[in-house]
């Protein structure tokens, strides 16, 4: 038979561990490529998200999904969300985009719990270095001609455009 003193100390042990937290954590974002607010010269082939703990599925649905959009909320992937242990990818489109990228998503961590949440980029858009045009004039003065090259070629004072 247990004491007193010993049901006491076993009610006590009991009780505490009933009230550890949950080991398990939800899945928290990591690494994302591209980050959060990167600046880019074109749109990137596909966008990667890390977490810090595996994500499962379940069977064949959409469990964990990424939607990209565009700034004018036009969906720009392919709506072929991959998992990979912690990593979910999905590849965008091949087009021409330019301006602010929305990034969304919806993950089940190993607990269990979906996790949601979103972020952008923006795309600049490459552009394209202008060289300057150069151009020919004539200058006259007295009968004398002189030709100048140049972005903005100007006559000298006293002398004249032909």
């Amino acid at each position: 038979m247990i004491s007193k003193v010993g049901r006491i100390l076993l009610a006590a042990s009991l009780l505490s561990v009933s009230y550890l937290p949950n080991a398990q954590a939800h899945a928290q974002l990591v690494d994302a490529n591209p980050k959060a607010n990167a600046r880019l010269q074109s749109l990137p082939e596909r966008v990667r998200l890390e977490f810090d703990g595996n994500l499962i599925t379940i069977g064949d649905s959409q469990a964990n999904v990424i939607l990209v959009k565009d700034s004018k909320g036009n969906q720009i992937d392919l709506g072929d969300s991959v998992v990979g242990g912690a990593r979910l990818t999905v590849i965008l489109k091949s087009q021409q985009v330019v301006g602010r990228i929305s990034v969304a998503y919806r993950v089940v961590s190993e607990d269990g719990h979906p996790i949601e949440g979103d972020y952008y980029f923006t795309v600049l858009g490459s552009v394209a270095a202008s060289v300057p045009t150069k151009i020919t004039i004539t200058c006259i003065k007295s009968k004398k001609k002189l030709k100048i090259t140049g972005v903005n070629p100007k006559c000298s004072s006293g002398w004249k455009k032909l």
